[in-house]
């Protein structure tokens, strides 16, 4: 059976992309290794900037953050894409 493809505006992609980063609405502070994940990792060549990127979208502060990465673990901070490093779950 062939599906008829759904036609989106740009307006809808884009409300997509924002609500799956993470960007319209926090998520809570449980669920802070969770939006690492999700969004596939948070670019940390500079750690100040990866701490901002997960604090923007988690309920939290980014002493949080680094709790997750040092003391909880639930974050690590690894090579991903193009070699570069990024925290994630």
């Amino acid at each position: 059976m062939a599906t008829t493809p759904t036609e989106l505006s740009w307006a809808q992609v884009h409300a997509f992309r924002l609500q799956r980063h993470h960007l319209t609405r926090r998520a809570p502070k449980k669920d802070l290794a969770k939006v690492g994940g999700e969004i596939g990792g948070a670019q940390a060549q500079l750690m100040s900037a990866a701490e901002l990127q997960i604090a923007t979208r988690v309920d939290c502060k980014v002493a949080d953050v680094r709790e997750a990465l040092w003391q909880e673990r639930s974050l690590v901070k690894t090579w991903l894409m193009r070699g570069t490093l990024h925290l994630a779950a």
